[in-house]
């Protein structure tokens, strides 16, 4: 945490002075602070009674100004998530496909650093899911992909009768959608399930195996397979040799006669590489 300040070794001996206060008061203060729950009124009028306490003269007085915004929500917190979601739809409606790739943009953030921000808005995330705007269920994907495994729990408190539903829909995208989407919707389903998804991956991952002869979806498929691999290689290694025999024999001894113009060797050459190897696949960027 000291890093985090400009003068990291004389933050590093404020800690411990800090350390050793004994007022109830400070920690109680501190704790609402670091509260995600706690909303920007709250947080500010917690930082006002911190500083009170505290005093202008006391050595901590300037440390704990500075560690008061740091480690509370005061620049970012729940109703700023709100905020952006609400936004998101309205640009979508009204086409503005700049602004609402901006809005989740910066969802996507937000869940890389600091997911419990997400907790309490699992319905809009659910409806933006089953929305037909590509750029809107593209994000939610990376979202639920960041924040799935810290907001779980909520998603199973708050949508029990739809964790099935999203499930399927993670499914779906993961076997005919783009992908990119593919990419994000096999780190949701290993996110947002107790068993890292190894169940739902492993379902899912007979029907990737399965459409392979069936050639079809295949940028979908090939990206779900690699995804599957970085994520649960257990499930992987199940079926690794089938899936080996078709891209040797099927695409790299064969001409791409079958496959759409759409798609090209171009395009799919660095999924099956990512596959061959099995590992280091599909970040998250």
């Amino acid at each position: 945490m000291s890093r985090s300040f400009a003068d990291p070794t004389k933050a590093e001996e404020n800690f411990q002075i800090l350390d050793q206060l004994k007022d109830a008061n400070i920690w109680k203060i501190l704790t609402n602070l670091v509260d995600p729950n706690t909303n920007f009124h709250q947080a500010y009028t917690f930082r006002d009674d911190l500083l009170r306490i505290l005093g202008e003269k006391h050595r901590l007085y300037e440390f704990l100004s500075n560690l008061s915004v740091k480690c509370s929500y005061l620049l970012f917190n729940k109703e700023h998530v709100k905020e952006i979601l609400l936004e998101a739809a309205t640009q979508k409606s009204t086409g503005n496909a700049q602004y609402t790739q901006s809005c989740m943009n910066i969802l996507v953030i937000l869940a890389r650093f600091s997911p419990l921000l997400l907790s309490g808005s699992e319905g809009e995330l659910l409806n933006f899911l089953k929305d037909d705007d590509e750029i809107i269920k593209e994000g939610v994907l990376h979202v639920l992909a960041r924040a799935g495994g810290t907001i779980r729990e909520q998603l199973a408190d708050s949508l029990a009768d739809s964790l099935s539903s999203i499930d399927l829909i993670l499914e779906r995208l993961c076997l005919e959608g783009s992908r990119r989407q593919a990419k994000y919707a096999v780190h949701a389903l290993a996110s947002i399930t107790k068993d890292d998804g190894l169940k739902s991956l492993s379902v899912l991952y007979k029907r990737l195996v399965d459409m392979l002869e069936e050639k079809t979806h295949l940028p979908a498929v090939l990206q779900s397979l690699g995804c599957i691999a970085q994520t649960a290689m257990p499930v992987f290694e199940t079926r690794e040799s089938e899936i080996e025999d078709f891209i040797i024999n099927k695409i790299l001894k064969c001409s791409n006669v079958w496959l759409p113009i759409s798609t090209g060797l171009v395009q799919l050459f660095p999924i099956l590489t990512l596959i061959i190897i099995s590992f280091h696949l599909c970040p998250l960027h």
